[in-house]
């Protein structure tokens, strides 16, 4: 992976926002262990799981409020482009790839291109609220968060370790070789 450029940007393009928000969060909880002669979060900031104690935890609207507003400054502008102008563009002669025109190859052909990109914006916007609430609930949690993030880097090495596999080794690429030593092979003069 670090040879690839695009790849390793798109590592840490989606890799370091989460990592952010677990050092901003639990930083406290991290780096207990300078205020203490042992590093055990669950005796300086709640308890082990929560992290933080019932009395201080913040309301769910108070966590949810501020990332759906920045969500609606992005989607009120996105959908109204969309609608108008964006959903003709994967079709065109030319077509410009995008997650619309992935979308939109699973719905049935007999609705209209802004019938499509409504519901596209839907699915959006309920996948993006799941996952708000998947954030909302980790926020309270510091060992399911560490885990989450854990999990996020196993999953990212493996990816990157069957693309290298599928790329450089593998059926695919001994067949390449092999038609490459096939090809440069001197001809027998008779």
């Amino acid at each position: 992976m670090p040879h690839d450029v695009v790849k390793t940007s798109g590592f840490f393009i989606h890799y370091t926002p989460p990592l952010i928000a677990w050092i901003v969060r639990w930083r406290n909880v991290a780096f207990s262990f300078r205020s203490a002669s042992t590093w055990a979060p669950f005796t300086h900031n709640g308890s082990f799981f929560a992290g933080i104690s019932a009395r201080r935890f913040p309301t769910i609207l108070s966590l949810l409020l501020p990332p759906f507003v920045a969500y609606a400054l992005w989607f009120v502008p996105y959908g109204i482009w969309l609608i108008s102008h964006g959903s003709s563009l994967p079709f065109r002669e030319i077509p410009l790839s995008s997650s619309f025109g992935d979308f939109s190859k699973n719905l049935p052909r007999s609705l209209s291109l802004r019938s499509k990109a409504l519901l596209y914006l839907l699915f959006h916007a309920c996948a993006v609220s799941v996952s708000f609430l998947f954030a909302a609930f980790l926020y309270s949690h510091f060992l399911l968060h560490s885990a989450y993030l854990l999990l996020l880097l196993a999953a990212s090495i493996r990816n990157g370790a069957e693309y290298y596999s599928y790329t450089y080794g593998g059926p695919r690429s001994a067949r390449l070789l092999r038609e490459l030593s096939e090809s440069s092979r001197p001809v027998k003069a008779d």
